[in-house]
């Protein structure tokens, strides 16, 4: 279910967010690990839709709630990343990029999106190291031109 802009840019909403962070803050209500199942799934669906509305602030302090809550569902650290990345908060989306890695171990994607990262921030050694690993684990070969390409970004920054 996608909701309109105007819905995730309501004063409800932003009312709901706003009790919600405050609740959260001053512990007077529910710690993310006492979440139910549903207040989870509501939480998601919420980022999820403002992420696709490009409100990556709000979306990026949902996730980062979930993953507190859920700090083994890999899907929550990648949101959570790239809501940071999409802020261009490159160095600060290192540290979900590293868990996902560390979480879901054999999956390439956390690998190549850190390098990424790691490419914006002109870290060229560390962003190499990060697509080789995206690279040995990519078995099925689904992210090879995705890492070509950002080889030869990277070849070409290198050598202006």
């Amino acid at each position: 279910m996608s909701l309109s802009k105007e819905i995730l840019h309501s004063p409800a909403i932003e009312e709901v967010l706003k009790s919600l962070q405050s609740n959260l803050e001053s512990n007077n209500g529910l710690l993310p690990s006492q979440f139910e199942e549903e207040d989870i799934t509501l939480l998601y669906e919420l980022a999820f839709n403002l992420y696709g509305a490009n409100d990556f602030e709000q979306a990026g302090e949902i996730f980062q709630r979930l993953v507190i809550a859920k700090p083994f569902e890999p899907r929550y650290w990648q949101a959570f990343a790239s809501c940071l990345h999409m802020q261009k908060r490159f160095e600060e989306a290192l540290v979900p990029w590293s868990m996902w890695c560390l979480i879901d171990d054999k999956n390439p994607n956390p690998h190549f999106h850190a390098a990424e990262s790691l490419f914006s921030l002109g870290d060229i050694g560390e962003g190499l190291k990060a697509l080789q690993a995206a690279e040995n684990r990519d078995e099925k070969g689904e992210l090879k031109n995705k890492i070509e390409g950002l080889r030869l970004a990277w070849r070409e920054h290198v050598s202006n």
